[in-house]
Formats: structure tokens, C-alpha cells, sequence
């Protein structure tokens, strides 16, 4: 069957080489030829046609003149050299592709490749809607993803479900019908199951309010006619009444009736399958075998009952202490266990079971006295301590014992080297906290080269911990990722940007030429509430006008909600300059780019390094420093170090640079000697 196509052109020779092209090839082609904006949308208004191939400039105005009237018709864009832009925006409009017309008219020889294409698209778009009329009245609630997980089709039975509206649901991940503690797992390993070859099992989902409820859950990929995955199906079925059912009939034989914890029985059959799903994703799992100090002295002085009363509280004091995720069980008399399913490291563990201990502390009123208690916690974990529920529940057991044995009230691993971890990361824990307090950070700062001028055209403060008591400087690897875990990075993150825009604000006032100051911004502090009014309010303060901050985010931030993309927006209406940091290392791609008001990215530091020895580092800076600039976005190339990689970074175009080559990481008293209150400071590089 012929494709029928619409091809508007005013250029005769252009015309005359489609016609050419048309019958050497003898394509299956059925065409009509128009050269003006006019002749164009009479033709679409009277005829249908498969597709439409449009030149940009006509003779009576421009392709996007014709956008209005193409409906649902699929159409390619035709430009010239110089016009990329063009191109970049009628992408952004819906266009399935685009050609750049060179003089030799080559681009004809990819042509039908891109009609087919684009035709292939178009149908496999209709297809879906032909699904959408097929599933409306099934009574499971079934959905469409992309390959990217974003929701393009629901079915009725979904919306009365979940409770959304069909127009707040498409368009948002899919990971959004997922608990927020859970999300982070979804997207890390069950939807990369689903798109492995498919999925199935009981999950507990989200509505719109934000209730949670159990579903059985089957995904499966959609394959084109060549194999190439293109969809995902989601068939949803609410299984709550069945899990009441159920849970009525196990409360009787799982459950302690004393404290509503799960008993011994039901802890390990928890335990087993939580190990199946830590061997099959390759989790850590951790067990805590709590044993409380001296809890006999409790029922011997002030009776059983008041016993039952504290163990009663004891539970809900250890429930306090986890994670939704995990699992807390009364196992005899005085005894507990705490399965934690999936941790990163052990010092997670003893997080936790410290947690514990200082929840105890507090005192438990019983018949109007208060008492004390303490606890002797084992730890042992999978796969290091134990393969299987019965080693690990031995192990934690002869553990909790090594605890009590050592003067109680503390916890032990059953590893001895885990103890010594352990109680490093708790040390530096409360050291970083004193350093907070104390205010014992610092900025250094290191200058961002203009690669044209060689002159400063911003600097990245870059923080760093003064130990006190070595008085050495403690750098950020080693300190930030437990400023992310303990929440510590909230303030620090807030006292380095109050502390760089001062120090931006003084070196305008000092007569310096005006820079941008960039700052990193971690996930955590991205996620914090009102993170735009924040950092207005702390430039208001400085007062530092918001063009001379710039905001580097990890690319990771760019795969978060929607939300993500208002807080940008937000950062973007004030005027403040946003990069993203390490870009090639995660997850950017052209579509998030076309999508987010990003300035500048910076090429991370691993492809410098391997500019001179690596042809794929040097090919991919390559294309990145091509893709940015189509997008208007600068290039920025942190770490150089050497002469060979200025040069190449040059001959590419790459707009920026910082690195040791022009110079370190210093105190804001010593880049102020190299400014000039004249004009930008120049930077010659200095010899290797």
C-alpha cells in the first residue's frame, strides 16, 4: 500500500530531486507537491495524508505556520544548514524527525529511511489507542507505560480505582502509584524486572489520597513487529478484601497477643522471605536479637501485670526505632527480633541498635513508678554471618550474649570487625555534629577559565572540614555522604551557600569584576520543602543579585517527579544559573535537556582524564559539547590538569574549564591576590 505524503517545498530543484528520487527508487510513494503555507492548508483540509514532509522557509512564511493544521497527522521537518535550532524546536513541537538540506541534496538518500520510520511511529501510536477502546470496560485496572515508565494510556476501572482523574494521571511516572519508602527500590529493581521480561506479584499501591492498598500486579513487555520492546502493560487487580480475609485468620496463629507484634512463627517465615528477595536482588539483610537487661527484677517487684505493661510500651518504643519496611517480633518472653530487609552497610544496623538503646534510656511509668530498663542487642547479617534463618538467628543469638557478657546494654556483632566499623562511624557520626555546631567548615574556592579570553568567569566553592584537633583539613568525600545519611546536610548545606554568596557579594563590593559563584547542591537539600523560597530568602539576605549563583545538581535530580521540574523553574524565574555536575556519568539524555532550564553542563572529570588514551572519552566529549550547543546549554570541563587536554577541549569549542592546570582549590584571601578590579582576571596555564 502507498503512503500518501505531502511534501511542501518551494524550491524547484528540491522538488525536481524528490520527483527523481520517487521513481529511480520507484518508491511506494502517492505525493502532492505545494510551495506555499496557503496551498498547504487547503490541501490538509480536503485530503488525509499519511504524512507530511515540510521545508521551514516558504514563500509566504514558515513550516510553523502549518502546525495548527496537521491535527494528528505525523510530520518530518526539512531545514537548512544553520537552522539546528529550528529543528531543536519543531522536535519540541511534535515533529517525529528532522533532515538537514546540504547543496548536494544527499539528505534525499536517508529520506525514505526517515518516512518509514516516522510512519512506523505514527502507527504504533494508533495502536494504542485501538488497545485503549479494547480494555475501557474491563473491570481490572489495567495501564500503559512507555519504556521510560511514564504513563500514556488508563483504563476507567484504573481511574475509579486510584482515584485520579485521567488527565492527573498520564504523563506521570509510574512510579508515583508506589509508597515514597519504596520508590527508590521500584525504580532500582522491580520495574528493571518488568522490563527483563515481565513481572508478577502482590504489592501494596497508592491512590491519589495517598492510601495505601494491596494489589496483584502483572507487567509485561509490548513488542513491534521487529521485536523491539515499546511498551509495558500494567493489569492491576485490588486484592483487599482477600488480604482482610487472610489477615483475620493469621492474626490468630502469627501474631502475640500481648504487644500485636508478629510471634516467633510468623518472624521467621518473614525472615525467609526476606532472604529470598535479598539473594535474588542482591541485598544486605540485617537481624537484631534484643534481649531486655534485668526485666525479671520487673515482674518480681512490681508483678506481672506491670511487666506486661512495659513490654507492651517496649514494642511500641521499637517500632518508633525502624523503618516501615522492616520487621519487629516479640519472640518469648523478654526477647524481640528485628529483621531490617535491605541495608547499604553495616553501620546501618548499629544505627539502629543504637537507636534502640537510647530509646530505652527514657524512663517507663508503671503504677505510677518510674523504672528503667536497658537492652543487650546481637546483630548478624546476611550473607556474611549466614546463608539461611536458622545461622542467622543462631548467630545473632551468641551475639547478644557477647553483649551481655561485656557489661549489657549495648550491641555486638557477631562479626567482631563489624564492632570496630561500627563504632568509627559512630565517632565521626558525632563529630561531624560538634563540626556543625561549632562551625568548623571552611570554603575553598577555585577558579572557572573563559576558554577564549582565559579569563575568570566564576569560581566553585568547594567546602572543607578543619579537624580541630589535628588541624588538618578533612575533604568532602569523606565527610558529605554521612552528611546525607544522618540529615547533617541540611545545614551545611545552607551555611556554604549563605557563605559563597557573601563572599561573592564582597568581592563586587570591593570593586572585583563580577562572577558567578557555583555551588553544589546535594539530592537531599533538592528535596526539601520550600528549597526555592530558601534560597531567595539567603540571597535576599546576602544580597547578592541571583544571575552571579549558580545551582550544579546531580543528574540523578533529573529523574526525580514532576515536581522537579517547577522547583528548576522556580530556580530559573529568580535568575539564578543552573549546571548539572558530572554530566555523563548517570542518566541525562537529550529528552531531559529539551525539557529543563539547564545553563551549562559539566563534563565530568573521568573523560578528561582519559582525553589522551581513551578514543571513546574523547567521542563522547565530543558529542556532548555538539548536543549542549544545539540546545544553547555551555560546556564546562572540570578537572584539567595537562596542556593536551586544553588543546583538544579548544579545538572542540568547550566554552569553560577549571583544574589544577590553571589552578587549586584556595582560600578566598588568596584567588582575591590573582582578581582585578580592572577586568576579569587572565590565567595562563601553568607548566605540568
Amino acid at each position: 500500500m502507498k503512503a500518501k505524503i505531502l511534501f511542501i517545498e518551494d524550491d524547484k530543484i528540491d522538488q525536481k530531486a524528490f520527483k527523481r528520487l520517487v521513481e529511480n527508487q520507484q518508491l511506494p510513494y502517492e505525493y502532492v507537491m505545494v510551495e506555499s503555507v496557503e496551498n498547504a492548508k487547503k490541501h490538509l483540509k480536503t485530503d488525509n495524508f499519511d504524512i507530511v514532509l515540510m521545508d521551514y522557509m516558504l514563500t509566504d512564511g514558515t513550516a510553523f505556520d502549518i502546525f495548527d493544521s496537521l491535527v494528528e497527522t505525523p510530520f518530518v521537518m526539512l531545514t537548512g544548514s544553520g537552522d539546528e535550532e529550528v529543528a531543536v524546536k519543531a522536535m519540541k513541537s511534535g515533529a517525529l524527525d528532522y533532515l538537514i538540506k546540504d547543496p548536494e541534496r544527499n539528505y534525499l538518500k536517508v529520506l525514505p529511511v526517515v518516512i518509514e520510520n516516522a510512519l512506523k511511529h505514527h502507527k504504533d501510536e494508533k495502536m494504542f489507542q485501538m488497545l485503549s477502546h479494547a480494555v475501557m470496560d474491563i473491570k481490572d485496572s489495567i495501564y500503559f507505560t512507555d519504556i521510560e515508565d511514564t504513563i500514556i494510556y488508563v483504563n476507567d476501572a484504573f481511574c475509579r480505582t486510584y482515584g485520579y482523574r485521567e488527565e492527573e494521571i498520564v504523563g506521570k511516572n509510574a512510579s508515583i502509584l508506589w509508597n515514597k519508602d519504596t520508590e527508590n527500590e521500584y525504580r532500582l529493581s522491580i520495574f528493571p524486572k518488568a522490563l527483563r521480561g515481565g513481572l508478577k506479584g502482590e504489592f501494596l499501591h497508592r491512590k491519589q489520597d495517598g492510601s495505601m492498598f494491596p494489589v496483584l500486579l502483572s507487567r509485561a513487555l509490548i513488542k513491534d513487529e521487529r521485536k523491539n520492546d515499546i511498551a509495558l502493560a500494567g493489569i492491576v487487580r485490588d486484592i483487599t478484601e482477600r488480604k482482610m480475609i487472610e489477615q483475620q485468620f493469621q492474626s490468630l496463629a502469627h501474631y502475640d497477643s500481648l504487644t500485636s507484634l508478629p510471634n516467633r512463627a510468623h518472624m521467621i517465615e518473614r525472615l525467609s522471605q526476606s532472604l529470598v528477595q535479598a539473594r535474588w536482588n542482591n541485598y544486605t539483610l540485617a537481624l537484631l536479637f534484643i534481649d531486655l537487661d534485668n526485666f525479671k527484677k520487673i515482674n518480681d517487684t512490681l508483678g506481672h501485670e506491670a511487666g506486661d505493661n512495659m513490654l507492651k510500651e517496649v514494642a511500641l518504643r521499637l517500632i518508633e526505632c525502624v523503618r516501615d519496611s522492616d520487621t519487629v517480633a516479640r519472640v518469648g518472653g523478654d526477647e524481640f527480633m528485628i529483621i531490617l530487609p535491605r541495608i547499604t552497610r553495616a553501620q546501618d544496623a548499629a544505627i539502629i541498635a543504637q537507636r534502640i538503646i537510647d530509646s530505652l534510656i527514657s524512663p517507663f511509668n508503671l503504677d505510677r513508678q518510674e523504672c528503667s530498663i536497658g537492652a543487650s542487642i546481637g546483630i548478624s547479617q546476611f550473607p556474611v554471618d549466614g546463608d539461611d534463618y536458622e545461622t542467622l538467628v543462631k548467630n545473632a543469638d551468641i551475639a547478644m550474649y557477647k553483649a551481655k557478657d561485656i557489661g549489657k546494654n549495648n550491641y555486638q556483632f557477631y562479626n567482631p570487625a563489624m564492632n570496630i566499623a561500627a563504632f568509627e562511624h559512630l565517632v565521626l557520626e558525632n563529630k561531624l555534629r560538634k563540626a556543625v555546631e561549632k562551625n568548623e567548615f571552611l570554603l575553598h574556592y577555585q577558579p572557572q577559565i573563559d576558554l577564549k579570553t582565559n579569563k575568570i568567569v566564576g569560581v566553585e566553592a568547594l567546602i572543607r572540614w578543619k579537624d580541630p584537633d589535628s588541624e588538618e583539613l578533612i575533604y568532602p568525600g569523606q565527610f558529605i555522604p554521612l552528611a546525607e545519611e544522618t540529615g547533617l546536610i541540611m545545614s551545611i548545606g545552607e551555611w556554604l551557600l549563605q557563605t559563597a554568596c557573601k563572599q561573592n557579594k564582597a568581592w563586587q563590593d570591593a570593586g572585583y569584576s563580577p562572577m558567578n559563584m557555583a555551588i553544589n547542591m546535594s539530592g537531599r537539600q533538592f528535596k526539601q520543602q520550600k528549597i526555592v523560597k530558601m534560597i531567595s530568602d539567603e540571597l535576599g539576605k546576602t544580597g547578592l543579585n541571583p544571575k552571579y549563583l549558580e545551582l550544579e545538581l546531580n543528574e540523578s535530580i533529573l529523574l526525580q517527579t514532576e515536581v522537579t521540574s517547577r522547583i528548576l523553574e522556580g530556580f530559573a524565574d529568580l535568575g539564578i544559573k543552573l549546571s548539572i555536575d558530572d554530566f555523563g556519568t548517570g542518566y541525562s539524555s537529550l529528552s531531559y535537556l529539551k525539557k529543563l532550564p539547564i545553563d551549562k553542563l559539566k563534563i565530568d572529570q573521568s573523560f578528561i582524564r582519559g582525553i589522551s588514551k581513551n578514543a571513546s572519552d574523547r567521542e563522547i566529549i565530543k558529542a556532548i559539547i555538539t548536543m549542549s550547543h544545539s540546545l544553547n546549554i555551555k560546556v564546562i570541563a572540570e578537572g584539567v590538569e595537562y596542556e593536551s587536554q586544553l588543546k583538544f577541549l579548544r579545538e572542540l569549542g568547550c566554552d569553560m574549564a577549571q583544574g589544577y592546570l590553571f589552578c587549586y582549590p584556595v582560600p578566598a584571601e588568596k584567588l582575591s591576590e590573582s582578581l582585578s578590579k580592572e577586568q576579569p582576571a587572565i590565567f595562563v596555564p601553568q607548566a605540568n
